[in-house]
């Protein structure tokens, strides 16, 4: 029969108190000078073995991760400005850098050109980002080179074609941050003016301060689960504990 850990903490805890109550009578004895040396073998032995497995009969903890939830980001029309060519919008500031989640090259030369609307530019940013390195999810690899997951993007339907959506991979490592965008990717530097040089169709501001990641958890995991052969090895000796003892796990 094959046991958990939790079948084997069960054992173990029905085994400890009658080990406390036997140890009570072997003290009794030796204070009475009747306790005989096989007796008080028998105890340390068992006492032993209890000690032991108490200390690896702890179960692993697990922590299930938990993405962020989705932010929802409004599409950026024309950009008031030739000095930056190219877009990134991304998350302000993780331990001291941006992080990119869309990079558009030469997205001003777009926005400028004579005859783009803004409903033109919407379908142009989602043409364009479909088109990118990573159109649907974005790697994200963390301060220790880890890679955690994606982000993913996704765009509304006909009757929300002004925003797209950005989905997390399970962590906190973003909670409380805000979404900005870059007026420069190849250095990471971002447009902290976004009234001035992002509208929308209705236009209102690209307002990345509004857009804050909340919700995120880690996963976590501490402690490990015991092999087959150290669960043999521990039921073997607890069952030796029962006969000696003369209690029943049932």
């Amino acid at each position: 029969m094959a046991f958990t850990v939790q079948q084997l903490h069960d054992r173990y805890t029905i085994a400890n108190k009658a080990l406390d109550s036997y140890g009570l009578r072997i003290s009794d004895k030796l204070a009475n000078g009747t306790a005989s040396s096989k007796e008080v073998s028998k105890y340390n032995l068992m006492s032993a073995w209890i000690s032991f497995i108490g200390s690896k009969l702890s179960a692993p903890i697990n922590i299930q991760g938990v993405s962020p939830a989705q932010v929802k980001l409004p599409i950026p029309g024309k950009i008031h400005s030739e000095t930056y060519k190219d877009l990134s919008i991304g998350i302000d500031n993780y331990n001291g850098r941006y992080i990119p989640i869309i990079k558009l090259h030469n997205w001003t030369d777009y926005s400028l050109s004579v005859g783009y609307t803004n409903t033109d530019l919407f379908m142009l940013f989602k043409e364009k980002v479909m088109l990118s390195d990573y159109p649907n999810e974005i790697p994200y690899i963390d301060d220790q080179g880890v890679n955690r997951g994606s982000f993913k993007i996704s765009f509304g339907d006909s009757s929300d074609p002004n925003f797209f959506y950005v989905d997390f991979p399970q962590t906190s490592d973003f909670n409380n941050q805000k979404f900005t965008a870059s007026n420069n990717i190849q250095n990471g530097s971002y447009n902290a003016n976004l009234q001035t040089n992002f509208s929308l169709i209705s236009g209102g501001p690209l307002k990345g301060h509004d857009a804050i990641v909340t919700g995120g958890v880690n996963a976590y995991s501490e402690g490990k689960d015991l092999t087959t052969k150290e669960k043999d090895v521990f039921n073997k000796a607890l069952e030796d504990i029962s006969i000696e003892l003369n209690i029943s796990y049932r």
